[in-house]
């Protein structure tokens, strides 16, 4: 024991003399003045042209925001600086005006991360450095140098402190939050630390009654990693899953909700629609990660990429679901609904008239606003708990319009149009919401279209399940399409249903015009 003291005493000793541990090195002590000067040839405004959105004020429309040397030749800034620019000039801090050339080429961005950049000669400006925004402490001294309010009063300098990191404010970035004052045109500049080393990029700032000194900057790592994929491939391919979701009153707080968030709107054609989901549903899970507020899905949707697979976990009328969905590229959505006209087929016979094509693609433009029940609920039926509607030419294209505006906020071209009527010509498309047992019961299933003595056999297009996690069940939704050629548009139909566990589905309807 007298051994067991002794040794004891030692270790006591050497823990109260040990020498304290070696400090990381302190921030050094900013001299804003040499810092300016150091930086102040690398920062530059950016003045941008883009076509006017308002049909009462023809033309273009004009704005202006700041940027930085990220690389040679290589400006960075905010994608809302130069998203959709058809003219852009850079404004060196000596007053030189630059144009950049061939605006398509040399400018891109990435809407989802808010990140832009711009090729042009930099005339030998310095590129800043940059920092480590993952080794950011909250409370340390921070600069902001930008362009407020446009080119009069360039370069301005603002001093605060760090505030916060991984701030989401809904849209899943990890927002910078500092309160160096940033006001409209301070976007796209650099935020740094003492060093005068870029830790950010500042984007936003919450404006309401009472609300002050919240600033919001774009970690500069996550800027880093979205500028080199932009050189790289003049794109980023951002997902979605088609759908809106909302929170309730604890969201607004910022506070998780165990329940998750609420699915209020899904888009007919996404990911999410296909995959028989439902409105109502509330998102509990992605993947393994607790889904407590919108922000959890934005986040996660941010690391993936086109054709992975996510599962949902949802809550359903006191049943809990999963269900698999394959995510889709928005950038291809938006490419094909907003193709030029030049893209569209030539030589093809549609069932629809061209007139016709173009009023359903109207009536799509008005479903997005008024939501796809305004049309769905006279071409919907019921048997038992099951629904199917039914789509003619018409309809269908009119879905597909809506599904493509609600994904891109824009009107789709009349290409886009044409060719959806290209893809449903001469066919009728059902899409029926069923429960069944387990995954996969529309496998298999034998489907079929009446009207009077004529019986036409349907095809399976896709399916997708919501699955109970004990596996006991499962709803479903599930296309179906027939050919409508011969089809008497003003007789009653019947499409006849039997599914592989001999559940069998009969859904009526009376319609006035089958086009």
């Amino acid at each position: 024991m007298r051994g067991w003291r002794a040794v004891a005493g030692l270790v006591l000793a050497l823990v109260l003399w040990a020498p304290p541990a070696a400090r990381a090195a302190p921030e050094p002590e900013m001299d804003i003045t040499a810092l300016v000067e150091q930086v102040r040839p690398s920062v530059v405004g950016i003045l941008v042209s883009v076509r006017s959105d308002d049909p009462s004020r023809p033309g273009e429309d004009h704005a202006a925001g700041t940027g930085f040397v990220y690389r040679e030749g290589v400006i960075l800034t905010n994608a809302h600086v130069v998203r959709d620019a058809v003219e852009v000039q850079i404004l060196w801090s000596d007053g030189t005006v630059v144009p950049v050339p061939e605006v398509e080429k040399n400018v891109r961005w990435d809407e989802a991360a808010d990140i832009g950049i711009v090729r042009v000669e930099t005339r030998g400006r310095p590129p800043l450095p940059l920092g480590d925004s993952d080794a950011l402490k909250v409370g340390q001294p921070v600069i902001a140098i930008g362009n407020p309010l446009g080119f009069r009063l360039g370069n301005t300098v603002t001093r605060g402190i760090l505030s916060g990191t991984g701030r989401a404010v809904g849209t899943g970035l990890p927002f910078l939050q500092h309160d160096a004052p940033i006001n409209p045109g301070n976007s796209g500049g650099p935020l740094l630390d003492a060093r005068g080393r870029v830790i950010g990029i500042n984007s936003a700032k919450v404006t309401d009654i009472g609300v002050e000194g919240l600033s919001l900057a774009i970690p500069i790592n996550l800027a880093r990693e979205v500028a080199d994929e932009l050189l790289a491939r003049g794109k980023v391919d951002r997902v979605w899953l088609g759908l809106a979701l909302q929170e309730d009153w604890r969201g607004y707080f910022g506070v998780p909700n165990a329940e998750g968030v609420e699915i209020v709107a899904i888009v007919p054609d996404g990911p999410a629609g296909v995959a028989g989901l439902q409105v109502g549903d509330r998102v509990i899970r992605i993947d393994d990660r607790p889904v407590g507020t919108q922000d959890d899905v934005h986040a996660y949707l941010l690391t993936r990429r086109p054709g992975d697979q996510v599962t949902l976990t949802v809550r359903r009328q006191g049943q809990v679901l999963q269900s698999r969905i394959t995510l889709e590229a928005r950038d291809a959505v938006r490419e094909e609904a907003l193709a030029g006209d030049a893209r569209a087929p030539g030589g093809i016979w549609l069932q629809l008239t061209p007139s016709q094509v173009r009023e359903a693609a109207e009536y799509g433009e008005v479903l997005a606003f008024q939501g796809l029940e305004a049309m769905t609920f006279r071409y919907a039926a019921r048997s038992g708990s099951a629904r199917a509607v039914l789509y003619t030419e018409f309809g269908y294209i009119a879905r597909r319009v809506a599904s493509a505006y609600w994904a891109t906020g824009r009107r789709p071209s009349d290409a886009f149009a044409q060719g959806v009527a290209e893809g449903i010509r001469g066919q009728l498309e059902v899409v029926v919401e069923a429960t069944g047992p387990g995954d996969g019961f529309f496998s298999g299933a034998r489907v079929v279209l009446r009207q009077g003595d004529r019986q036409v056999a349907g095809t399976l297009e896709r399916a997708g399940y919501a699955v109970a996690l004990d596996g006991g069940s499962a709803t479903g939704q599930a296309v179906f399409r027939f050919p409508s050629a011969g089809l008497d548009p003003s007789a009653p139909i019947d499409i006849l249903l039997r599914l592989s566990d001999g559940q069998e589905l009969r859904f009526h309807y009376e319609l006035k015009e089958l086009r």
